[in-house]
């Protein structure tokens, strides 16, 4: 018998007594399956369902993430295995421009008056990543898709994949042939890259998943058909159209992905997976708002209430090319990026400031009045239509009440967990994706859907069994 199992009680002998009779009996409820069939399940999404986090997609993150943290609790309801294709331990692959990580560490705060170290950061995850809150894939030289050494070659994994979460997918990208071309973080588990993008005989995302024959599945993309758009402030990005071919004969901008696209992609990659299994049922996740993630809303709250030197205003250069004032403690002015804050810290360490009248910040640090219109009205008719797929087969969540109450702060068994930077807890280090404590809320927030729906009793999990980030300061 171990000691430090042993809890002692000093108390009178009739008092114990006392005490366990009334004590009442717990009965734990017993996971149940109901109307779904859990045995093999798959997920198909972007980086949030990979597990990505703190700029980079690595190997603790892939073990957290949503999709695992799920097949874990229906194993209890007759779930299978659950396959995922993971990297190798070490720092992951991110992208990005280098600087924005030191070792372990990341520091937004920088070293003058005026931008004084508040906070030294740690995922204690070793991510020496550079920060990447587009979440594009990866460029480096090291990496070939087409190379073995990139590639998984262990057939086990990619005849049994259960998790297709690929960083950097928008939607259209998950029906179109050879995608893999394009993105290393697909390649290294498509069955076939082929020789081109648009090649018929290579592997889509969608194809693929479909191909599993799944007995349930997730569908959690979408984010990525705004995110870009909205983490570069509007400034178009390279790869932002849809290339000749692919929907028409020409090429059509897609910043942010025309909702009439949208649509039909999702309607196609949403009946592929039901025509994959007749007998198949599902969860879809409507997207999102990215501008209530920290990326956006740190910066501008920050220099509203520092202590030293409250910044009530800003000048910047609006989407239309034209100066505008953001008020920083008015969101509906306009939203700083979290890269906005090296920015303005480099101005003031060379002398010339951003901001001012005379030297407005650039267009791509500041989220306008218009460009946060364009994203809510596209994340609207994107959502509207993700709503409709409701039927016996298909659950949806609506994910806007889980990220209104992180906004609000959410109390988790006596904790609270909300969506502010670092200290919020739920929200890892590029501001945009999810901690493992993140990532256990959403799965929580399914298994509620999964329940009401299918009748089926899965336990929730306790997601301050899941790290947040550690602060050093």
């Amino acid at each position: 018998m171990k000691l430090n199992h042993i809890r002692k009680f000093f108390a009178p002998a009739a008092l114990t007594v006392f005490v366990a009779a009334c004590t009442p009996a717990i009965d734990a409820p017993i996971p149940t399956r109901g109307k779904a069939d859990f045995s093999n399940f798959v997920a198909l999404g972007n980086s949030l369902t990979a597990g990505y986090g703190d700029g980079a997609l690595y190997l603790d993150g892939q073990i957290n993430s949503f999709p695992n943290i799920l097949a874990t609790q229906f194993k209890a309801a007759g779930g299978g295995e659950f396959v995922q294709p993971l990297l190798p331990a070490g720092p992951g692959f991110g992208g990005g421009t280098p600087g924005n990580f030191t070792g372990r560490f990341m520091a937004y705060e920088t070293k003058d008056a005026n931008f004084k170290p508040f906070y030294l950061m740690t995922s204690a995850r070793d991510v020496p990543q550079p920060l990447n809150p587009e979440n594009r894939p990866p460029v480096r030289a090291d990496i070939d898709p087409t190379k073995s050494n990139w590639r998984i070659t262990d057939a086990n994994v990619i005849n049994n994949l259960g998790n297709f979460g690929v960083p950097g997918a928008r939607l259209w990208h998950s029906v179109v042939p050879g995608y893999a071309r394009l993105n290393p973080f697909f390649a290294r588990f498509a069955k076939n890259i082929g020789a081109a993008v648009g090649d018929p005989t290579a592997s889509s995302m969608v194809g693929d998943a479909a191909a599993r024959k799944p007995t349930f599945f997730i569908i959690g993309l979408g984010n990525n058909d705004v995110l870009g758009y909205a983490t570069s402030g509007g400034v178009p990005q390279a790869g932002d159209t849809i290339p000749q071919g692919v929907f028409g004969p020409t090429r059509i901008p897609a910043s942010i992905t025309p909702p009439a696209i949208f649509q039909t992609v999702y309607d196609n990659a949403l009946n592929a997976m039901l025509a994959a299994n007749p007998n198949s049922k599902g969860v879809v996740i409507t997207v999102p708002d990215v501008t209530r993630v920290p990326f956006f809303n740190t910066v501008g709250p920050s220099l509203a209430t520092r202590a030293k030197d409250p910044v009530a205003r800003l000048f910047y250069i609006s989407s239309a090319g034209t100066p505008a004032v953001l008020e920083t403690a008015n969101p509906a002015t306009g939203l700083l990026t979290l890269t906005a804050r090296t920015a303005l810290a480099q101005g003031l360490a060379t002398g010339n400031p951003f901001g001012t009248p005379t030297n407005p910040l650039p267009s791509q640090f500041v989220l306008d009045p218009a460009e946060i219109a364009n994203c809510r009205n596209a994340l609207n008719a994107y959502n509207a239509h993700i709503r409709s797929k409701q039927s016996d087969r298909v659950a949806v969540l609506d994910i806007a009440p889980f990220i209104d109450g992180l906004v609000r702060g959410t109390v988790v068994n006596g904790t609270t967990v909300n969506s502010g930077f670092i200290a919020g807890g739920a929200f890892a280090l590029d501001g945009v994706h999810l901690t493992p404590r993140g990532y256990a809320m959403v799965a929580n927030e399914i298994i509620k859907t999964i329940n009401s729906t299918f009748g089926s009793t899965i336990l929730q999990v306790n997601p301050l069994n899941y790290d947040g980030i550690i602060v050093r300061q």
